[in-house]
Parts: structure tokens; sequence; C-alpha cells
């Protein structure tokens, strides 16, 4: 089972969504021996699950019934377990598509809180493209690994454990796009811009996350410009800006 890659026949070890409607679904760790007890009773791997062709109808031990569904980035989305607030899937293609990732691309993330954009980003670029995402707290950072061993992506990115503002993505010179989603996304523009591709690459890409609020000044290399409003004077601004709003959130596209 990989979150990339489709698979027909459920197998010991994959991660399944249970759906028993639009408003109600979640994900099992499938395991050979184990049972997953629902409003509609009981599901035991071993029988009704491992074999079993993904889209299946099963019968519950009191005779209802619930779909197992394969995996995608969407479902993840609707029913990881949060660690921090997240990006739905409105938010998600919104950034997919300014960032103009395809397979292939190399995309710099950080933070990665949840996973839930990373794991859109890995479907995206896959199977020749890269993720490297940085997390600022080691137990998340520890978590996403993990989640991303389970889901068969682990080839596709690679999660560092530090501050990206300080120590920035770890790589130089390789990236096509970098999202920046933490409380300061301008302290790591000089860093941003390194992990970027050298000079002959025309358009750099880089999406600033800047919440439900908006700071008064932006400071890149250590220079300020101010922000009227939600508003920006381009005029002074270092690099192209292209402003957009998702859901009350605040994002800036840069082209550097």
């Amino acid at each position: 089972m990989s979150f990339v890659e489709y698979g027909d026949t459920i197998k010991d070890g994959d991660t399944a969504i249970v759906f028993l409607g639009h408003e109600s679904m979640f994900p099992v760790k499938v395991q050979h021996g184990s049972v997953t007890q629902t409003k509609y009773g009981v599901i035991r791997h071993s029988t009704d699950l491992i074999g079993k062709k993904y889209g299946s109808k099963v019968t519950c031990s009191k005779g209802g019934w619930v779909f197992i569904l394969h995996p995608t980035p969407e479902l993840w989305t609707m029913n990881l377990p949060h660690r921090t607030q997240i990006l739905y899937s409105t938010d998600i293609s919104i950034i997919t598509m300014m960032l103009e990732l395809k397979p292939g691309s190399i995309v710099c993330e950080s933070g990665t809180g949840s996973g839930s954009l990373s794991h859109a980003l890995i479907r995206t670029v896959a199977p020749t493209g890269h993720l490297y995402t940085v997390e600022f707290h080691q137990q998340r950072a520890e978590k996403a690994r993990e989640e991303f061993r389970e889901h068969g992506v682990e080839h596709l990115v690679t999660v560092t454990n530090q501050d990206v503002c300080k120590n920035g993505f770890g790589v130089s010179n390789i990236a096509d796009a970098v999202f920046l989603d933490i409380p300061s996304p301008w302290e790591a523009i000089g860093h941003a811009k390194s992990a970027l591709k050298a000079e002959e690459v025309p358009i750099k890409h880089v999406l600033l996350g800047l919440g439900k609020w908006f700071k008064k000044f932006v400071r890149i290399n250590g220079a300020s410009y101010q922000l009227s409003g939600k508003k920006i004077n381009r005029s002074t601004f270092p690099c192209k800006v292209r402003q957009f709003c998702v859901h009350n959130s605040v994002f800036l596209g840069l082209k550097i």
C-alpha cells in the first residue's frame, strides 16, 4: 500500500479508511489478528479485511456494513490525527497550482505539522520528485517520519528537525518551489532563496503562509517593508509579489 500508488488488495500493515458515511470515517492500520470496533459491530482484520479488494463492502458483526477505502491524501486530510492546525484540500489545490508543481518537482516545506499538505505535495511530485520538509518540534518530526514510512512514501520525502529560520532546509540550489507556513515566514526568506535552484531558472516560487493575522512589517535581509492592512507596497518589496487569501488565511506568493 502506498499513498501515491493504488493497490487493489488490502494487505497486512496497510493503512485503510473505514467509511461509514460522508460524515463518519476513520483510518485503521490493518494487522493480522486485530479487530476494529464500529457502531455496526466488530471488523475482524484477518477475515474481513486482509485479502479483500479495496472498495469492498464489509459486513460487521451486528449486521451493519462499511466500505473499506484505499487511502489518498484527501482522505488522510479528513481523518488524520491533528497535531497542529492543518490545511484542507481546497487550500492545498490552490497552493499546488501557485507553486506550479508537477511530477519530478523538488519542493521545500516548513513546517511539517500534521502532514496534511506534505502528503498532497508528495503525491504531486511523485514518482521522481522529492519533498524536503522541516519541522521545529522534535516529536512532530518523528511522528511524521513514522507516518511517511507506514504510508509507503518515505523514499519521496526527507524530514528534518530544526529551526528553518536559523538553519534553513539543509539543501542548496535544488528546489523548484518553497512553501513556508510558520509564525514568522519572512525570517526564512534568505534560506528559501538558498534552497532554490540557481539563477538560470527563470521563475522561483516561494509561498508564505501568514495565518489569520498579518504583521505590520516584513523583514528581509535586514530591511523592513511596511504592510498596510492586508496590502503590500509592491514598489518597495524586493521581489515580485502575488497576494491571495484562502479561508481567511493570507498567503504571499513571491517570485524571487
